[in-house]
């Protein structure tokens, strides 16, 4: 049990759901006397019965996206009793076995893919989903030869990000532009925005896991602060500014941006909608998914987007995220119902990079360390984070409400 709880933890579940999900396989299994604590990197149970407390460790290896899946799946049928707890650990070695580093012209295609996309979904200039790409390559590349915990590491997104903006500063340079859009320099560090981070430690926090929380808070913060002053340290260092959502550069003017045409020109609405398919095949590509796994991703970002694109007019940006990832939560845990291979957590996580309001809260700590930010901007990105928690929330537990209707229907169409 301790280890199918750390596997849970190291493929991205939050902790108020993996001592959940304990606590019924325990109870599932006979053994609700179990005492069950579960910590961001570990698992705590207590037997009474051997007056023994077993601690088991998350593994730090980086999982694909079938890995990811499997370890769901494997959960979600011990949770229901088709596994015996005793059949656990065979089933977890021969997932862990499977653990493989992702090809390094595949890790440099996804990052370039999702890099761009999101560019484009960020309404920067052309030249900057260019730039956005071929930066992408070289993080892409980089993530990929490091461990998990280095890519959440406060030194290296400082790192990064001044090299990011360094590197887009000589691309400006080069082409003669004077501004673009702060959220340009979203597109290469998207994979670091630690917007899961933070939306999980506020779950955590709500279901009563405030000490799990607050550290995934405090390290999510720290990163989100570690990204804004790799940025500031580079704009500073070539001499340019920020102006609310805007980074004014010392090179060219407006006339010579103006005189790039296409390449100055922001991407059409059409452009978004194919960006989506780019972000699931980089993610696809960067986790070595399946093929069959990345159009099921495909169809959930998709559905994700068009509920986000649909509702936002009629209820602003922050409750259109909240009700987009409702629905996506809830549509991705009723499809295991129906017959779908993998857990909800493989078909919504990419919905992040969309949905999750780090790269907001990226640029707004920029515009306020500038002192140009609008009024309530930090309270905007707060109401974002809690908008998307309690949509996630609704969505949860609406599916687990609309599940066991789901399950007797099925076995009364069987009989």
């Amino acid at each position: 049990m301790g280890r199918l709880g750390g596997a849970l933890l190291a493929v991205g579940y939050a902790v108020t759901d993996v001592r959940q999900d304990l606590n019924r396989i325990a109870s599932v299994s006979g053994r609700s006397d179990l005492a069950i604590q579960v910590q961001p990197n570990m698992v705590f149970i207590d037997d009474p019965h051997l007056g023994q407390t077993r601690m088991t460790l998350a593994p730090s290896s980086a999982f694909t996206l079938q890995q990811i899946g499997e370890v769901g799946s494997l959960a979600s049928r011990t949770v229901q009793g088709t596994i015996l707890l005793a059949d656990v650990p065979p089933h977890l070695d021969a997932i862990e076995a499977k653990a493989k580093r992702t090809p390094l012209l595949m890790a440099m295609v996804g990052g370039a893919m999702v890099s761009g996309a999101i560019t484009v979904i960020f309404a920067s200039p052309w030249w900057a989903v260019v730039v956005s790409a071929v930066l992408g390559l070289l993080i892409g590349a980089l993530l990929s030869r490091v461990s998990p915990a280095w890519q959440t590491n406060g030194m290296v997104a400082f790192a990064l990000a001044l090299a990011v903006t360094l590197l887009i500063w000589t691309a400006a340079t080069v082409i003669g532009v004077h501004d673009l859009p702060t959220f340009a320099l979203c597109g290469p560090l998207v994979i670091l925005v630690p917007g899961m981070l933070v939306t999980n430690a506020v779950l955590e926090i709500s279901g009563g896991d405030p000490i799990s929380g607050g550290g995934r808070l405090v390290s999510g913060l720290l990163v989100w602060a570690m990204l804004a002053a790799g940025i500031l340290v580079g704009v500073h260092l070539v001499g340019g500014r920020i102006s609310a959502n805007s980074l004014i550069l010392n090179t060219g003017t407006f006339e010579s941006q103006h005189s790039l045409g296409l390449w100055a020109s922001i991407p059409p609405v059409w452009a978004r909608w194919i960006a989506v398919f780019f972000i699931a095949a980089g993610f696809a590509l960067s986790y070595l998914s399946t093929v069959r796994m990345f159009l099921a991703m495909t169809l959930t970002l998709y559905f994700s987007y068009a509920v986000l694109n649909l509702v936002e007019p009629a209820v602003g940006s922050v409750i259109a995220g909240g009700i987009s990832a409702a629905l996506t939560l809830f549509i991705s845990r009723i499809a295991i119902g129906v017959g779908a291979s993998w857990p909800s957590i493989v078909l919504f996580r990419p919905a992040f990079y969309m949905l999750v309001p780090g790269s907001l809260g990226l640029v707004t700590v920029l515009s306020v360390a500038s002192q140009t930010a609008p009024p309530n901007a930090s309270l905007s990105v707060l109401a974002a984070v809690i908008s998307l928690t309690i949509g996630i929330q609704v969505g949860a537990m609406t599916a687990q409400i609309t599940q066991p209707l789901i399950a007797r229907i099925k076995n009364r169409q069987k009989k």
